[in-house]
């Protein structure tokens, strides 16, 4: 019921407060959602910002149903519930005090950047929730991991707005989406299998890894079309300052 009543809240302030200035593109001829997929991954790197943000996803959501089993190691079955909630709205917390200020580096430094940093730090935090033994500590490392993953998925975001083909963003936009909930979706059952076989903070391993593999994508495959981008749209935003301020 509260979950329905936010999302009602939702519709509302949508249709009364969100304005939008929509010219519709002239008709053409329809195609199939597979020749679009086709044509949209050609631009490069669109296809590998779809296989970061799946991982990005597969590697948070691998973790965050199943960390409540880790909590009850750490503390007793009657307070399991309450520090299993707390450990996972912490990092909620984190991404809304990081978030702005991750924004504001990606204006200025390129969000490629901050994503590589962002991941790295998340790799990081990951590995050492393994080693804790005090649910405090784990808290403080998933209160970390929010600041890092603030910025996380908007970066990539980002990345996809820059490289989308023109006329073309909201498609680009729903195959990116799909790849996300594909990430969430498998996320929490290989991490059971990952648990069942070998345990818990092994789980924090594996996560760990799939990020660090998502960092390679990213500075491989990602990173040289993007500072190119970056870089050209940053002097025609200056070039456009310049002259309207002789």
């Amino acid at each position: 019921m509260f979950r329905l009543s936010c999302i009602l809240l939702a519709t509302f302030v949508v249709l009364l407060f969100v304005k939008e200035q929509f010219s519709p593109v002239n008709a053409q001829e329809k195609s199939s959602t597979v020749a679009e997929f086709k044509f949209i991954i050609k631009k490069k790197p669109v296809l590998s910002l779809y296989v970061v943000i799946f991982l990005i996803q597969f590697a948070v959501m691998g973790v965050n149903p199943l960390l409540s089993l880790f909590v009850e190691e750490l503390t007793s079955p009657t307070t399991v519930a309450v520090y299993a909630g707390l450990a996972i709205s912490v990092m909620g917390f984190a991404n809304m005090l990081t978030s702005p200020q991750l924004g504001k580096l990606s204006d200025k430094k390129g969000a490629q950047h901050v994503l590589i940093y962002s991941m790295l730090g998340v790799a990081l935090f990951s590995i050492l929730q393994a080693f804790v033994t005090d649910i405090w500590q784990l808290i403080c490392l998933r209160f970390l991991i929010g600041l890092c993953l603030g910025r996380v998925l908007p970066a990539v975001n980002t990345l996809i707005r820059l490289h989308a083909p023109e006329g073309m963003e909201s498609r680009t936009y729903g195959f990116s989406n799909s790849a996300m909930y594909l990430g969430t979706m498998l996320g929490p059952i290989l991490g059971g299998l990952v648990v069942s076989g070998v345990g818990n903070k092994g789980l924090f391993f594996v996560c760990a890894l799939v990020l660090l593999i998502n960092v390679m994508i990213v500075k491989i495959k990602v990173l040289p079309n993007a500072n190119e981008v970056f870089y050209k749209e940053k002097s025609r935003k200056e070039a456009d300052n310049a002259a309207s301020h002789p």
